[in-house]
């Protein structure tokens, strides 16, 4: 991990493969990012949020996510 990527807290992770992983499986693509927690809380959340029909909106989010963690610029 370089500085840059160290002081903003993002990781190279194949932006479009982690967007792609996050619209199928809310949280895969920060899993593959090797964002654990973020994903977990991801995952969790759809989870609960489909019950009440927003999971959708999770679905969203979570590939937003992972493509602004994807690129450090």
């Amino acid at each position: 991990m370089n500085e840059a990527t160290a002081r903003t807290g993002m990781r190279k992770g194949g932006g479009w493969l982690a967007v792609a992983c996050s619209l199928v499986v809310p949280g895969l693509g920060q899993w593959r990012q090797g964002r654990h927690a973020p994903a977990v809380a991801m995952f969790a959340a759809a989870l609960l949020l489909w019950i009440v029909w927003l999971g959708w909106a999770v679905h969203l989010w979570s590939a937003l996510d992972a493509d602004l963690h994807a690129h450090p610029g």
